[in-house]
């Protein structure tokens, strides 16, 4: 914004003399009273053309500064709007980042009561039960049936795989509950 400066006109620019007619022939104490009087002084000035002139750009100018005062207000109107809408999407952020924070928290929560040594080790070893069990239903499912040497020998080799993978998982425990295991068990 431009910034105006208006100072009072001096006496050269007012150009108050030569007096009007009228005032040169009224006699010297009327003009000494009229000289001294600051109400009749003042209506003198201000009825000079160059001061109503000057009148005329101290009006425009004090137009213009409300014009500018104006355009200030509608602004600030407009920027309060737009701070209210900031301050209630920050609001809606803070909620959903709390939210999230929750939800992210509940989720630690669930995966680690799931996923954590302890819990990891028992599912391990219930994994291994089952896998030795089912060599063992296997002995009592063959010994129960009628079967021939073809069958023996498939029996065999399925069982041995089944021992193979049960001590292997076996190990994996052991070395595991020893702390001797690197990687994914």
């Amino acid at each position: 914004m431009e910034h105006s400066t208006l100072r009072l006109p001096s006496v050269e620019e007012l150009k108050p003399f030569p007096l009007p007619k009228q005032l040169s022939t009224l006699p010297e104490h009327v003009l000494r009273e009229f000289s001294q009087s600051y109400e009749l002084v003042n209506g003198y000035v201000q009825s000079l053309p160059q001061f109503k002139g000057y009148q005329e750009v101290v009006v425009q100018e004090l137009n213009q500064q409300i014009h500018k005062i104006n355009v200030c207000c509608e602004l600030l109107n407009e920027y309060s709007e737009v701070a209210e809408r900031i301050k209630n999407q920050t609001q809606s952020l803070n909620s959903s980042y709390g939210e999230w924070t929750n939800l992210e928290t509940i989720q630690y929560q669930l995966l680690s009561a799931n996923f954590n040594q302890e819990s990891l080790k028992k599912k391990f070893e219930k994994h291994l039960n089952e896998t030795n069990q089912q060599s063992y239903d296997e002995i009592k499912k063959f010994k129960n049936s009628s079967q021939s040497e073809s069958d023996f020998a498939d029996f065999v080799e399925n069982f041995r795989k089944q021992r193979k993978t049960y001590h292997s998982k076996k190990e994996k425990m052991n070395r595991w509950n020893e702390e001797r295991v690197t990687g994914f068990v």
